[in-house]
């Protein structure tokens, strides 16, 4: 049984089990207060929602992805996306959010442990000087006070002073107005309030705005992060609504840019039409031509067809090279602020077209960038790339559409051979005749058609419609983004519970002090002869064996008792001595314990007190310390004189008397050498009390001169370094008959196996106060009480 006990408290999983039972109380303190912490936490802390939407963004381009050109359509639409955003975030667009939201001033109702956001809901506003406002970030407090009148502070709460509402208030040289626009503020209610600065709030909602690419090209998820939902809902809807707002704008100037070339264009082209009529006219006048069905039908209609293909291609002719101006004007501004933006006239080519629209995307975005960021920026340096590129591709593809087209050009060739046939066979009049309605023709139709683009792109313009729209409307996660109410909640319950749990098992294994007997057994070969229970009781009456007789502590000092009646020695009486290394490890309770239980064998048994240079035992027995062993080794009494009964049969008491200059060597005195003797003779057992060897060598001479020695350790009291010290103790001083005796012994181990002998259940406290403390106050002449955070240190810590 004995074994596997022991096996038990060398078991490291067991003993750490074992402190853990131990200490339940205190890990489930440490738990609540961490549970309790993240309770307080969660309570008075602001909760920040997140705000959501999806929003689809027109990006141009539409249909691109599916043409000829859909890898660089998609790279172009790629970096549109890009643009967007940063257009999106731009300082110029959080500004107006600014300014229509009026964020400037942030209001908020004042509590006891926190403060919460007034959006929308405040009783009054602010208006201030904006010019020469000098109070920016700093908070400043109003209660209620008068039906007109308010308390303000500027700063803090303590220094009010009062003011009537919608005056103007010169406050640090600034001046502010607070307008009532509710009721009257209530006297035990506090409203803070706090004008920001421009580049505060643009810092605020820039790093609470979020904004990413969903899973289209045209769709993105945009978030904010907000304490007050309301004001969440509103920043994230004026965000969209700017920018729609600026969209709209854009296109619209586009449709006006548009419609002023044209009319331009237009302009220009009446000119050489009235010219052209009125040759026409001159022409039939002079030759007296008024029908034009003198021409063969057949003739006239292959001159028709060969007057409009070569003005179409005298059109292309010249309208390429003005095109080929534009497009080097373009190249020519890629290094200043701002982008020549040209309108193209469209042309034939299909392909053409479609870069030139792409061309003109591009630079109006390029403009809009230069705006928001710096000209050396990555992002401007690659738009302007871009430009540079799709310009060069224009340019190959126009000069493709007029040189290396051979079907085309063949065909023109071989119409106009026939078309020149056909006219030779005519007469000189009516070819020029033709000729001249030719130029006529061209140019009327030519203004019908501009004319036609211009009342379609009012039309356009009237019905523009973008198809940028909101998908899913602003709202609110229900779960907070922070804090984590589970989270932390999982956290403050199991950080205290781990922590208070992994500060009992680095105590443990990294603790100095000796807890059980087995860590006794395992440091040293000196045996450990007995254990002493422990128990409260012993507070009250330290005469514990007599007083408690059926004690687990009485049956503990029994069992001493039957292991001392093996070491009977060849004198009449048995010498004992108890020591320790210091104070305080009950060397003084198991004295007086150890004697008592002697004298109920009906045993003659006397206690001496030879701790010199600090007697105690007299206030604990409750006798006279003038007259003692001093009294007695200097001559002063004999024998029978410092002899003192305790009230109990067969035990005395000799105090160690008044205290004497030079203790040591009364203790190694002849005449101290006698009274043991006499003791002796009249006693069956001299147990003898000494000081502490691990601070004076008083009770060296008496261990070599008694028959037994107990040494005691207290339980999670003594440190295992005394281990080292008594044994070497043993061996320099030949010490023979030295035994262990662990006291204090907590019931904890015995009930969870890591003990063995008795089953004690009591546990005690020491608390007769022989005031060693842990040596330090040895040499004083009273022992400080320690404090309850002593106790603490020392139990937890040491």
């Amino acid at each position: 049984m004995a074994a596997t006990d022991q096996n038990k408290e060398s078991n490291p999983i067991l003993r750490v089990f074992s402190a853990i039972l131990r200490k339940k109380f205190y890990i489930l303190l440490a738990t609540g207060i961490t549970y309790l912490a993240g309770f307080l936490y969660l309570r008075y802390t602001p909760t920040i929602y997140s705000i959501t939407c999806k929003v689809q963004i027109d990006i141009g381009l539409n249909g691109a992805l599916d043409s000829k050109m859909g890898d660089q359509v998609n790279g172009l639409l790629r970096e549109q996306t890009e643009t967007i955003m940063v257009i999106i975030k731009s300082d110029n667009n959080l500004r107006r959010v600014i300014q229509n939201l009026k964020l400037h001033v942030e209001y908020s109702d004042v509590g006891r442990l926190r403060e919460t956001t007034l959006y929308g809901s405040a009783p009054f506003i602010v208006e201030y000087d904006t010019v020469h406002f000098k109070m920016f970030e700093t908070p400043i407090y109003i209660k209620g006070h008068h039906a007109n009148t308010c308390m303000i502070s500027v700063g803090n709460t303590d220094d009010f002073i009062e003011v009537k509402y919608n005056e103007t208030l010169a406050v640090n040289n600034s001046k502010l107005k607070i307008k009532l626009i509710g009721e009257p503020i209530s006297p035990e209610r506090v409203i803070k309030f706090v004008v920001h600065t421009e580049d505060h709030q643009l810092g605020q909602i820039r790093s609470r705005f979020g904004m990413t690419r969903a899973e289209s090209v045209e769709l993105f998820n945009m978030t904010y992060l907000d304490e007050n939902t309301e004001r969440g809902k509103d920043i994230l809807g004026q965000i969209i609504k700017i920018y729609f707002e600026n969209e709209q704008k854009i296109n619209e100037e586009s449709f006006n840019k548009q419609i002023h070339f044209i009319n331009e264009f237009t302009n220009n082209l009446k000119d050489s039409l009235d010219l052209s009529k009125q040759a026409l006219l001159d022409f039939e006048y002079r030759n007296k031509i008024y029908k034009i069905d003198l021409i063969g039908a057949e003739a006239q209609e292959k001159q028709k067809k060969y007057a409009s293909i070569q003005q179409q291609i005298q059109s292309s002719k010249s309208i390429y090279p003005v095109i080929i101006r534009q497009l080097d004007s373009v190249a020519s501004t890629l290094r200043q602020e701002k982008i020549y933006l040209p309108f193209f006239i469209k042309t034939e080519a299909e392909q053409a077209n479609l870069l030139l629209d792409a061309l003109v995307q591009l630079i109006e975005e390029r403009n809009q960038l230069a705006d928001v960021v710096s000209r050396r920026s990555v992002m401007v340096i690659r738009r302007d790339e871009s430009i540079q590129e799709t310009v060069d591709k224009i340019k190959k593809t126009l000069w493709y559409t007029i040189q290396v087209e051979p079907d085309l050009l063949r065909q023109l060739k071989v119409e106009s051979q026939q078309a020149e046939r056909d006219l030779l066979n005519k007469p000189d009049i009516l070819r020029q005749y033709e000729l001249t309605s030719s130029n006529f023709t061209y140019y009327d139709e030519l203004v019908s058609e501009n004319r036609r683009k211009i009342q379609t792109l009012n039309l356009a313009k009237a019905a523009l419609v973008s198809r940028s729209q909101i998908v899913n409307p602003p709202s609110v996660l229900p779960t907070p983004v922070s804090p984590k109410k589970q989270l932390i909640t999982y956290i403050s319950f199991l950080s205290g519970l781990l922590l208070s749990i992994g500060f009992i098992v680095v105590k443990e294994f990294t603790k100095q002090r000796i807890s059980f007997k087995a860590e006794l057994e395992a440091t040293t070969e000196l045996p450990v002869i007995a254990e002493i229970a422990n128990s409260k009781e012993i507070k009250k009456n330290h005469l514990h064996v007599l007083t408690n007789r059926k004690s687990m502590v009485t049956e503990s000092f029994r069992a001493l008792r039957n292991s001392i009646q093996f070491f009977k020695g060849e004198r009449k009486a048995t010498y004992i001595t108890v020591t320790s290394t210091i104070s305080g490890e009950g060397k003084s309770f198991v004295s007086l314990n150890l004697a008592s239980i002697l004298s109920l064998l009906d045993k003659k048994v006397v206690l001496l007190d030879v701790d010199l240079r600090k007697p105690r035992l007299y206030k604990t027995v409750g006798i006279s310390n003038n007259s003692g062993i001093t009294t007695y080794v200097i001559g002063k009494d004999e024998w029978e004189d410092i002899v003192q009964g305790t009230g109990y049969v067969n035990f005395d008491v000799i105090p160690a008397g008044p205290i004497p200059p030079n203790p040591s060597e009364m203790i190694t005195s002849k005449r101290f050498g006698e009274l043991l003797e006499k003791l002796g003779e009249h006693y069956d057992y001299v147990v003898m009390d000494t000081s502490p060897l691990g601070l004076v060598s008083d009770a060296l001479s008496l261990l070599k001169y008694s028959d037994l020695n107990f040494y005691i350790f207290r339980a999670d009291y003594s440190k295992k370094m005394y281990l080292k010290f008594i044994e070497r103790v043993v061996i320099e001083h030949d010490i023979k008959k030295l035994y262990i005796i662990l006291n204090s012994l907590d019931l904890m181990i015995q009930k969870y196996g890591y003990g063995y002998g008795y089953g004690y259940g009591y546990g005690y406290g020491y608390g007769y106060g022989y005031g060693y403390g842990d040596g330090h106050n040895y040499y004083s002449e009273s022992a400080n009480k320690k404090s309850w955070w002593r106790k603490f240190y020392e139990k937890w810590l040491v």
